[in-house]
């Protein structure tokens, strides 16, 4: 498994780390203080995006259902435009995919998808930035509505076979309408979470071409490290 992991790193692209950017001092800002008297006025999801929980472990009570945020979230900044690499063309659809390897058993997987990128929300410390997000973080705010899908290799060698595990569009838990969230325990929704390769897809809910800003975030028990996104299942 380990070797498979090593050939699967070979084909995946260099992601950029963001660095920590540190932010200049209120007092540089003449209209900091009415910035401050204005922020409750801002819409929710302008303020703040809530931590990325777990399935496992969740408590639901009259207020509401409680969950415990993953130990580790892979944040993924991208933005889509037609010579994407990520992109491809399928039943008339957009899609967008992304390969990455799973070297042990994991007890839960989750996977949010947000579009556009909520406002005042951009990569921080140790998130991942495409140069394209990077290029155009300053227009985030066009977008799509994402559905996500999950798929599991049952067979790499060409031609793939691959496994679907889940999909959503729309949910609720977000205050962003546009927004796709999914949670997969092993032994529960799915049969098993074993080690392999894995891939997520991204399209749009209605027949368009898929453009724009999105925030893509993986939790997992145990927390994955050092993962990695490729454009192919394979090495060629």
């Amino acid at each position: 498994m380990c070797d498979a992991k090593k050939e699967f790193e070979k084909t995946c692209l260099p992601l950029r780390r963001c660095p920590l950017i540190p932010l200049p001092s209120p007092m540089s800002f003449p209209c900091f203080a009415l910035f401050l008297s204005l922020l409750p006025f801002l819409p929710l999801q302008a303020q703040r995006l809530e931590p990325f929980g777990a399935e496992s472990g969740k408590r639901e009570s009259a207020t509401g259902v409680r969950r415990q945020p993953y130990e580790k979230v892979f944040h993924y900044f991208e933005w889509v435009e037609e010579d994407n690499i990520f992109l491809s063309r399928k039943n008339d659809k957009d899609l967008y995919t992304a390969y990455f390897f799973v070297p042990d058993s994991l007890q839960e997987l989750g996977v949010r998808v947000l579009s556009p990128v909520p406002e005042l929300i951009s990569p921080n410390k140790g998130h991942f930035a495409t140069e394209a997000y990077q290029e155009r973080g300053a227009t985030q705010s066009q977008g799509f509505d994402p559905v996500v899908r999950i798929s599991r290799a049952e067979r790499r060698t060409p031609p793939e076979k691959w496994l679907l595990l889940a999909e959503n569009d729309n949910n609720t838990e977000m205050p962003v309408s546009s927004s796709s969230i999914l949670r997969l325990l092993s032994g529960q929704n799915v049969d098993k979470l074993p080690p392999g390769l894995y891939k997520i897809e991204v399209f749009a809910a209605q027949k368009q071409g898929l453009r724009g800003a999105f925030l893509l975030q993986l939790g997992s028990i145990p927390p994955l490290s050092d993962l990695q996104f490729s454009n192919t299942p394979s090495s060629k």
